[in-house]
């Protein structure tokens, strides 16, 4: 019993060690979900960028989830160590699958709502991704950590409560085995109209032996007629595929010379656009040597307004 505490608080460690990482995964997603704008060709950077590969969605919901979930689980297995009496949901509570389910919904509301905050016109495919990523990623996770890991996961601490502390935990109000029964059930009933689909294939394809037997049986009475007649529409198909194409070649060298056509324009275009380029440059360094030849001018003005200046002072000195 002794060694199966320690196990106990060795799994305690553990999953304290992974709630710890998924708690600051959960807070680097927070940090990027309140930088979020309806900003085209924004970056989302956190604190963490060694944990921005968890930040796929602006819920939350995806690294919310699992951290709070390994930290029931750590509080579990604290319990079943030090002997305490636990509930039917343990290491969950009763709304426990709901309540997570319900969360991945909100996120996927909140993702198919983001995308109303864009600009339609100017909206581009990776905006839409990060709307999706947030609205897909939060009800998958949901999912997931409900059926794939939150009931396994569930039995197997209630085995191991009743490992440890000897009490056997009643599962009655949750049970994995009714799931599997709701499975056998929709199973039992698409096995039977497999079964009739299968039968009604098989007289589907008895009827097209048959079809096919009699078409054999006409064709030997018809005899050179029909393999005349076979031949001639073949002969015709022949000529309407040449025609065919005989058109699309014809097109195909329209599209070539249009091409051309359109390659030269494209190159006179580019000619006339690096002529005014070059136009624009020598406009330019024409612009800039006004603008320093006005601040010449103006140093100038300034410089004999401030001599005439000094002249009238000499002036009103040597009358004095």
């Amino acid at each position: 019993m002794e060694l199966e505490r320690r196990v106990t608080f060795l799994l305690a460690f553990v999953f304290g060690v992974v709630a710890i990482f998924a708690g600051i995964a959960w807070y680097n997603n927070i940090w990027i979900a309140l930088q979020w704008q309806p900003i085209i060709g924004k970056e989302y950077r956190g604190p963490i960028p060694w944990f921005d590969w968890a930040a796929v969605d602006f819920s939350t919901i995806t690294t919310f989830i699992p951290f709070c979930g390994f930290v029931l689980i750590v509080i579990g297995l604290l319990k079943t160590a030090l002997g305490s009496r636990v509930s039917e949901y343990f290491p969950f509570f009763r709304w426990h699958n709901s309540l997570t389910i319900a969360l991945g919904l909100i996120g996927t509301v909140w993702g198919l709502i983001m995308i109303g905050y864009y600009d339609p016109d100017v909206v581009t495919m990776r905006e839409l991704v990060y709307c999706l990523r947030t609205a897909l990623y939060s009800t998958l996770v949901a999912l997931l950590w409900v059926f794939l890991f939150a009931l396994p996961i569930g039995h197997v601490m209630r085995w191991w409560h009743w490992k440890v502390v000897g009490v056997r935990v009643d599962e009655s109000g949750i049970s994995v085995i009714s799931y599997i029964r709701d499975l056998e059930k929709a199973i039992s009933d698409v096995v039977p109209k497999i079964s009739n689909a299968s039968s009604e294939f098989s007289a589907v394809a008895k009827q097209a032996g048959e079809a096919s037997k009699v078409l054999d049986e006409f064709k030997k009475r018809a005899g050179v007629d029909a393999a005349e007649a076979l031949r001639n529409a073949c002969n015709a198909l022949e000529s309407s595929c040449n025609k065919i194409a005989g058109t699309l070649t014809s097109i195909n060298a329209e599209s070539q010379e249009r091409q051309e056509i359109m390659g030269k324009q494209l190159e006179v275009l580019e000619k006339q656009l690096k002529v005014v380029e070059s136009q624009e440059n020598f406009l330019r360094q024409i612009s800039n040597e006004l603008v320093s030849e006005k601040q010449a001018r103006r140093k100038a003005e300034q410089r004999a307004s401030l001599a005439e200046s000094l002249l009238c002072k000499v002036r009103e000195a040597l009358k004095g």
